[in-house]
């Protein structure tokens, strides 16, 4: 009796078995990226955390000064949502950042309220160069502009960071 040898098993079970469990795997990948999803927000809708910080309007002057130093290198306004590109050293700790406007109206046409950007370090003491695009939400600031002038008319927020000699300003229409 003459005994012919196969090919093991084990070797292609295997393989089968992987494959199956790989093309299931990509099956409902697939199946769970359909744009129909009832269960998600529609991708256009941004996260609540890019939504901005609102602008603080305080008459408190211990919210008027800074706390620890930042580089202002942009300022734009796309709606309601100031962004702030910031520059700042550390690297080791959290950082938090706030906009905190005085209620000062500057008498120029159009008028300006001034807006300090505050910076906390949390005691970071390391020396990377860290960039960080902030938004702010301008409602309040534009909320106290309408209160104390009666009207809607523009003006301009006068953006504070310690570095600078020059405020750059942004027009709220």
């Amino acid at each position: 009796m003459t005994v012919t040898p196969r090919a093991p098993i084990h070797s292609f079970g295997y393989a089968s078995r992987s494959l199956r469990l790989c093309a299931a795997a990509a099956f409902l990948f697939v199946l769970g990226c359909s744009e129909d999803d009832p269960k998600g927000p529609p991708l256009a809708a941004p996260p609540p955390a890019e939504l901005g910080i609102p602008i603080e309007v305080t008459t408190d002057p211990s919210k008027l000064a800074f706390l620890d130093p930042v580089v202002l290198e942009s300022v734009s306004l796309n709606g309601n949502d100031l962004k702030v590109v910031l520059r700042y050293d550390g690297g080791c700790k959290t950082h938090s950042f706030a906009a905190v406007a005085g209620t000062a109206i500057m008498e120029s046409y159009p008028p300006q309220i001034s807006v300090w950007i505050r910076h906390d370090s949390g005691g970071d003491r390391c020396a990377a160069s860290i960039g960080k695009e902030v938004h702010f939400d301008v409602t309040p600031a534009v909320d106290f502009m309408k209160s104390q002038t009666g009207t809607h008319d523009p003006f301009y927020l006068r953006i504070l960071t310690p570095d600078v000699t020059e405020p750059s300003r942004v027009l709220i229409p």
